[in-house]
């Protein structure tokens, strides 16, 4: 496989190939419907008809000019960001990438300002967990819900920013 790139500007396409990567990857290992296709996108879309580039961020991983991962950051309220949309597809998995696209995108968020960092996830993602754990994120909450297609328990995490500490 060609070396991964990381780009942070926000091209044509990249937000239908998000969406699709989100899509595949959570139907085949997650069983998500198009439930969650939708929620993706809508999101996406709400992101950039709103985006504010000193104030939020879209990090893309690629390799051969495809996508292979993501992650963002928006202004969730002021002083707090949250963190969506980190996924992998799985052929560069493993390969440390994920910590790499936290790291960029805690750094973005103590550059600018923020005190605070929000998440939500699922539990189910084990990778993902461990990850956001390994950075110091704290559990403050879950529900369960059927929005994306079948039952999940989604958790939610901070992370609470000190500008002068790196994980």
């Amino acid at each position: 496989m060609s070396a991964i790139t990381i780009r942070t500007d926000i091209r044509p396409g990249d937000l239908g190939y998000i969406t699709y990567l989100v899509g595949i990857i959570y139907a085949k290992e997650y069983g998500m419907t198009l439930l969650n296709d939708i929620e993706v996108a809508t999101f996406l879309t709400h992101f950039i008809q709103h985006y504010t580039p000193e104030k939020e961020r879209l990090w893309v991983a690629e390799t051969d000019e495809h996508i292979v991962g993501c992650i963002l950051v928006y202004e969730e309220s002021p002083g707090v960001a949250h963190l969506r949309s980190l996924i992998l597809h799985p052929s560069v998995r493993g390969r440390g990438l994920g910590r790499q696209l936290m790291q960029l995108a805690i750094d973005f968020c103590r550059e600018v300002g923020y005190q605070k960092i929000t998440l939500e996830t699922f539990d189910e993602l084990h990778a993902a967990l461990h990850l956001y754990d390994s950075f110091g994120f704290q559990l403050t909450g879950e529900r369960f819900h059927a929005e994306w297609g079948r039952p999940v328990r989604e958790v939610q995490f901070e992370l609470l920013l000190s500008n002068s500490a790196k994980s």
